[in-house]
């Protein structure tokens, strides 16, 4: 049975809650490189909103209650 790689992305958001299947991949190293290349450039836009109004000033500063976008991989057996 062949395996594909399926990667989800959420917004984390507790009323509005959304999932999306953002690719379908071949292999799990093609799919971590997805992940981790979103999950970098997610950081880094969600740092430069930090920083412009002030978030990491809070006392109560979260990055993932702030940013709780999330993007993970669920293997699937094709049939």
């Amino acid at each position: 049975m062949e395996k594909v790689y399926l990667v989800i992305w959420s917004n984390g958001e507790q009323y509005d809650y959304q999932e999306i299947n953002k690719g379908v991949f071949s292999t799990m190293e093609k799919a971590e490189s997805y992940v981790e290349e979103w999950r970098g450039y997610y950081k880094k836009q969600s740092d430069e909103i930090a920083i412009k109004f002030n978030y990491h000033e809070l006392d109560d500063y979260d990055f993932d209650w702030y940013f709780p976008e999330r993007m993970w991989i669920t293997e699937c057996d094709l049939q």
